[in-house]
Order: structure tokens, then sequence, then C-alpha cells
């Protein structure tokens, strides 16, 4: 955790606790289906299925790491 610290650099990277992220990820893709089956018909659908899609992605490929923790970094892009 950040405890409220405010680093002099930027921050680049975290390392998150890879069970977490799961239960996180796993959460937040159940509110997602519901939320497909209220828009249902609608033309909010669509999006609704690609996000579910993507976070569902996701979700497999941190249940495919190993070891207590995941790290996410910063991705720049050169000017």
């Amino acid at each position: 955790m950040l405890e409220g610290l405010r680093p002099k650099r930027p921050v680049e990277g975290l390392l998150v606790n890879r069970v977490g992220l799961i239960e996180l990820l796993q959460s937040s893709l159940v509110e997602l289906h519901e939320h497909r089956r209220r828009v249902a018909g609608t033309p909010a659908e669509p999006e609704t299925v690609h996000r579910i899609k993507y976070w569902d992605d996701i979700l497999g490929w941190v249940k495919d790491q190993q070891g207590p923790d995941v790290i996410l970094l910063e991705r720049t892009t050169s000017a």
C-alpha cells in the first residue's frame, strides 16, 4: 500500500496481490453480467459484451500467473 505517501517521482509500477486481484475481477465480472442482462437488446449491449470479454481475458491471464503477486507496469509511448 502507498500508505498515504506520495513519492517524489511518479509511480511506474505496482506490486498487486494476485488473489485479491482475482477476487476483484471476478466480482466486477458478476456485476458486468448483471448489467448485460439489464441492457439486453439495447444499444448498450454490444459495448457491455466487449467489456466482459476484455476483463475475462485479463482474469484468465492473472489466474495463469504464478506466485502471490503480479506487477502492473505503466505503458509509456515515445513521442
